[in-house]
């Protein structure tokens, strides 16, 4: 269960609630809170390709146009914007790049299924090595056996 908790990246014990159910539950609806800058993020990103990169300056613009918080929200929402254009890579605000998607039930229905069947491998190694254990020991156990009667039949206390 650990290594598919940690595979799924969830808790042990979500693991083993989600294999107590009797059905795969619903998916989730998306909920996104709303951020304070959302009014003004096409205004913010537009004025960014326009070449204007100046946080200040795009604070008082958009403090004209009512927004009523902090330049600091600005500067967060500028940050990775400046990270992105100083390493080359496309100009996307943080929150609109695509983040990794949660298992889907049937991902981790997958991650059983794989368990079980390697527990099933395991299982039959294990069968298979006391066989093994089962056919040397029947061999080797006839030669112990004559060597103890060889033993005896010469006087030697074994």
């Amino acid at each position: 269960m650990a290594d598919i908790a940690r595979t799924v990246g969830v808790s042990r014990r979500t693991v083993y609630r989600y294999r107590e159910l009797p059905e795969p539950p619903a998916p989730k609806q998306p909920h996104r809170r709303s951020r304070v800058l959302d009014p003004y993020e096409d205004y913010l990103l537009r004025r960014w390709h326009e070449g204007c990169h100046n946080g200040r300056r795009l604070w008082r613009e958009i403090r004209e146009q009512g927004f009523a918080y902090g330049a600091s929200n600005v500067a967060r929402f500028l940050a990775p914007l400046r990270r992105a254009e100083r390493d080359g890579q496309p100009v996307i605000p943080t929150h609109r790049r695509r983040q990794q998607s949660t298992p889907t039930a049937s991902h981790v229905a997958g991650l059983f299924l794989r368990r079980q069947e390697a527990q099933k491998t395991l299982e039959q190694s294990r069968q298979l090595q006391l066989h093994i254990n089962r056919q040397y020991t029947e061999i080797t156990g006839g030669y112990e056996r004559q060597r103890r009667e060889m033993a005896r039949s010469m006087g030697v206390i074994v």
